[in-house]
Protein backbone atom coordinates (compact mmCIF):
# COMPACT_ATOMS: atom_id res chain seq x y z
CA UNK A 1 0.00 0.00 0.00
CA UNK A 2 1.03 3.83 -0.61
CA UNK A 3 2.67 5.75 1.95
CA UNK A 4 0.38 8.68 1.30
CA UNK A 5 -2.61 9.88 4.30
CA UNK A 6 -6.28 10.53 2.91
CA UNK A 7 -8.25 11.84 4.89
CA UNK A 8 -11.66 10.39 4.58
CA UNK A 9 -15.22 11.56 5.09
CA UNK A 10 -18.62 10.71 4.25
CA UNK A 11 -18.12 12.71 0.57
CA UNK A 12 -14.58 11.40 -0.30
CA UNK A 13 -14.62 9.98 -3.88
CA UNK A 14 -11.89 8.45 -5.81
CA UNK A 15 -11.78 7.83 -9.40
CA UNK A 16 -9.94 3.96 -10.38
CA UNK A 17 -6.48 5.42 -10.75
CA UNK A 18 -6.96 7.31 -7.40
CA UNK A 19 -7.69 3.99 -6.04
CA UNK A 20 -4.66 1.95 -7.79
CA UNK A 21 -2.48 4.74 -6.26
CA UNK A 22 -3.62 4.72 -2.80
CA UNK A 23 -4.14 0.33 -2.63
CA UNK A 24 -1.00 -0.70 -4.21
CA UNK A 25 -3.54 -2.75 -5.97
CA UNK A 26 -3.58 -3.08 -10.16
CA UNK A 27 -6.60 -1.86 -12.35
CA UNK A 28 -7.05 -4.62 -13.16
CA UNK A 29 -7.69 -6.69 -9.40
CA UNK A 30 -10.22 -4.04 -8.76
CA UNK A 31 -11.80 -4.60 -11.30
CA UNK A 32 -12.09 -7.84 -10.91
CA UNK A 33 -13.14 -7.37 -7.31
CA UNK A 34 -16.18 -5.55 -8.41
CA UNK A 35 -17.35 -8.14 -11.02
CA UNK A 36 -16.91 -10.64 -7.77
CA UNK A 37 -18.84 -8.50 -5.90
CA UNK A 38 -16.15 -7.84 -3.11
CA UNK A 39 -16.81 -4.05 -4.07
CA UNK A 40 -19.26 -1.66 -5.28
CA UNK A 41 -18.27 1.54 -7.57
CA UNK A 42 -20.76 4.68 -6.01
CA UNK A 43 -21.48 5.46 -9.50
CA UNK A 44 -22.81 1.98 -10.47
CA UNK A 45 -21.57 -0.70 -13.42
CA UNK A 46 -22.50 1.25 -15.90
CA UNK A 47 -19.80 3.14 -18.34
CA UNK A 48 -16.50 1.59 -18.54
CA UNK A 49 -14.18 1.23 -15.56
CA UNK A 50 -12.29 4.65 -15.97
CA UNK A 51 -16.06 5.91 -15.23
CA UNK A 52 -16.50 4.29 -12.10
CA UNK A 53 -16.42 6.15 -8.78
CA UNK A 54 -15.61 4.49 -5.62
CA UNK A 55 -16.21 5.69 -1.68
CA UNK A 56 -13.92 6.35 1.40
CA UNK A 57 -15.84 3.65 2.75
CA UNK A 58 -14.58 1.61 -0.14
CA UNK A 59 -11.27 2.50 0.17
CA UNK A 60 -11.31 1.13 3.94
CA UNK A 61 -12.68 -1.55 2.61
CA UNK A 62 -10.24 -2.19 0.47
CA UNK A 63 -7.38 -1.46 2.87
CA UNK A 64 -9.58 -3.88 5.21
CA UNK A 65 -9.29 -6.89 2.82
CA UNK A 66 -5.51 -6.41 2.14
CA UNK A 67 -5.20 -6.66 5.73
CA UNK A 68 -6.79 -9.70 6.11
CA UNK A 69 -4.95 -10.66 3.41
CA UNK A 70 -1.65 -10.17 4.63
CA UNK A 71 -2.03 -10.93 8.41
CA UNK A 72 -4.42 -14.13 7.82
CA UNK A 73 -3.51 -15.33 4.67
CA UNK A 74 -6.89 -14.80 3.31
CA UNK A 75 -8.39 -15.01 -0.43
CA UNK A 76 -9.96 -11.66 -0.96
CA UNK A 77 -13.20 -13.28 -1.21
CA UNK A 78 -12.55 -14.80 2.42
CA UNK A 79 -11.25 -11.70 3.31
CA UNK A 80 -14.40 -9.72 2.69
CA UNK A 81 -16.74 -12.45 4.51
CA UNK A 82 -15.16 -11.88 7.26
CA UNK A 83 -15.11 -7.94 7.39
CA UNK A 84 -18.94 -8.20 6.23
CA UNK A 85 -19.31 -10.29 9.76
CA UNK A 86 -17.52 -8.10 11.52
CA UNK A 87 -19.91 -5.45 10.82
CA UNK A 88 -22.97 -7.64 11.76
CA UNK A 89 -21.52 -8.04 15.10
CA UNK A 90 -21.48 -4.17 15.36
CA UNK A 91 -24.63 -3.77 14.31
CA UNK A 92 -25.67 -6.18 16.57
CA UNK A 93 -23.96 -5.09 19.48
CA UNK A 94 -25.20 -1.20 18.77
CA UNK A 95 -28.81 -3.02 19.26
CA UNK A 96 -27.82 -5.00 21.93
CA UNK A 97 -26.50 -1.09 23.86
CA UNK A 98 -29.76 0.29 22.54
CA UNK A 99 -32.30 -2.47 24.05
CA UNK A 100 -30.27 -2.22 27.45
CA UNK A 101 -30.78 1.68 27.43
CA UNK A 102 -34.70 1.30 26.70
CA UNK A 103 -34.63 -1.76 30.03
CA UNK A 104 -32.66 0.32 32.37
CA UNK A 105 -34.67 3.81 31.80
Amino acid sequence: MADEVVILDEYSEFALGQLCRLTGLHAEAIVTWVEEGLIEPSSGLGGSPMDWRFTGTTLARIQGILRLQHDLALDPAAAALVLELGEEVERLRERVRLLETLLHE
